[in-house]
């Protein structure tokens, strides 16, 4: 059972990290439309922004290091993807994609403020993204499935090593 137990959570974390990898390849080969969809993003919250317009001047902020901060989520997607597809340090990988998820739902997909038919798509986004979150803090919380070697300490309680 421990063979098939290791098989899946190996399964599940390529299977996981793959959206990832891909995306982050996909941003490389068009680094101009990520960028241009990340202004267009910030640019939206700029409107959306009028209730709360202590915003506004963190949105300008963002708006001038847009190619930035796509290049820090293309290295977070990337790095993060590998790391929980290989297993290695797969709980800063998790990491860094959580990061990258909270900051893309808020900043791409802010249904909340949106009126039909855009509001169904973008809270399917943004909860399609909730639930890889769900992943994520499953991987922060137990590591890469369990290849981990069990030792017992002093107490005679089996520990994680």
């Amino acid at each position: 059972m421990r063979v098939v137990q290791l098989f899946l959570a190996c399964l599940g974390r390529i299977l996981i990290s793959l959206i990832f990898i891909l995306a982050a390849i996909g941003h490389m080969m068009d680094w101009q439309g990520s960028v241009q969809l990340l202004t267009q993003g910030l640019h939206a919250w700029t409107g959306y922004a009028a209730s709360m317009p202590q915003i506004i001047p963190i949105i300008d902020q963002l708006l001038g290091h847009v190619p930035l901060l796509m290049g820090i989520a293309v290295v977070f997607m990337f790095l993060g993807g590998l790391f929980v597809f290989f297993g290695v340090k797969t709980r800063f990988g998790a990491f860094l994609l959580l990061l990258f998820l909270v900051a893309t739902s808020l900043i791409m997909h802010p249904f909340w403020y949106l009126h039909a038919p855009d509001r169904e798509l973008q809270m399917i986004m943004f909860m399609k993204n909730l639930s890889i979150m769900g992943a994520m803090l499953y991987l922060l919380a137990f590591g890469n499935g369990g290849s981990k070697v069990a030792k017992k300490s002093k107490s005679g309680v089996a520990e994680e090593k």
